[in-house]
């Protein structure tokens, strides 16, 4: 009876004591105040830079600047037909369209493009892809592959360029064994032939007193286009991203010649040799013979720098003479006037001629 006795006197205690100290505890008082504040840790490692990367471009230089002045001069920053955003025309006329094709290496895009936009840095450079010097880089770095001949040719960094600077193909073929073709709305090249005419090939090889070369001194030059139409820039006016070839100066058009003279030393225009006159004389001679057969609706102008807005006359003439009307409009949409390719251009322009004679 005394153990029971002891056990229950000190439970009862430790009851006491228990229910005190939560007695106490909930009557606490007001809290002190704080303690001084501790000393500071060691301060950890600095993070990234956040514009690190953006100096690789946009550094305290104007060099990227003065590119996009020029590009903003260019006819494809001015050009205002990206709205035709169909999956056929998108490849060339939107920068969107022409990264995809780019890609799948097709001719047209899987659907129409919405919200395009027009030919820009991202168009042939992979613009903040990386963040690095590797966002130069091109687009598309393949061959050429033209589609009216079905071949390929390499032009270096002017590639990108021929992906859309060729000829079109025809919806038929002219067969030059057949006795006649029906020239429809839309028959011709396109609006620009320049490297099919780089090539050599992609005009109608009629039989003359001309013979036709597939090789030229031109294309030893290293890139191509890229070589000459982006040489040293005149302001915004030539060279550099304008990719103008001509620039005006006290009234006159003068060509950029600083890409010419390491050949050609004495060059003062493209007119080497008299190249240009000569095919561009014979140019007019077969304009008017077309327009005298009813061939070729003249545009107003008679400026030759206008004549690639010439545009054939619907309707069925000769096998042979479709494939002249053809040849006319592959001359005039390379706008070259014989120095893309003179040999060439001399071989269709005189041919062309004489089959009409």
């Amino acid at each position: 009876m005394k153990s029971i006795h002891s056990k229950t006197v000190w439970l009862s205690i430790w009851g006491v004591i228990i229910f005190a100290s939560m007695l106490f505890a909930s009557c606490e008082g007001p809290a002190g105040k704080d303690g001084l504040a501790g000393k500071d840790g060691t301060d950890g490692k600095d993070g990234a830079d956040g514009t690190q990367n953006c100096g690789t471009c946009h550094d305290a230089s104007t060099d990227l600047f003065a590119k996009q002045l020029q590009w903003a001069a260019s006819q494809h920053a001015v050009g205002t037909n990206f709205e035709r955003s169909g999956t056929s025309c998108a490849p060339c006329h939107t920068s969107e369209g022409f990264r995809e094709v780019a890609e799948t290496g097709l001719t047209t895009t899987a659907a129409a493009i919405n919200n395009p936009s027009g030919q820009n840095c991202r168009t042939c450079h992979k613009i903040h892809e990386t963040h690095t010097d590797a966002d130069w880089a091109l687009t598309y770095t393949g061959t050429t592959k033209l589609q009216f001949t079905k071949t390929e040719i390499d032009l270096g960094k002017g590639s990108l360029c021929g992906q859309c600077h060729q000829a079109r193909p025809l919806a038929a073929m002219v067969d030059l064994t057949a006795e006649n073709y029906e020239v429809k709305v839309r028959f011709g090249p396109h609006h620009s032939s320049a490297a099919n005419m780089f090539a050599g090939s992609g005009a109608f090889e009629i039989p003359g007193t001309e013979a036709y070369g597939s090789t030229a001194a031109h294309q030893n030059i290293q890139n191509a286009c890229v070589n000459c139409h982006m040489g040293p820039a005149y302001g915004v006016q030539a060279g550099g991203h304008s990719l103008k070839m001509t620039y005006e100066y006290s009234g006159k058009i003068v060509d950029n010649v600083a890409v010419c003279t390491p050949c050609h030393s004495s060059a003062t225009s493209f007119d080497v040799n008299s190249v240009q006159e000569e095919v561009l004389g014979l140019i007019i001679e077969l304009r008017g013979k077309l327009a005298d057969l009813g061939m070729l609706k003249k545009d107003a102008s008679d400026n030759p720098s206008d004549f690639h807005s010439d545009a054939a006359i619907p309707g069925v003439y000769s096998s042979l003479n479709a494939a002249v009307l053809y040849n006319y409009l592959y001359l005039v949409n390379d706008k070259s006037w014989g120095v893309h390719n003179p040999k060439y251009t001399r071989a269709v322009v005189k041919n062309s001629l004489q089959a009409l004679n």
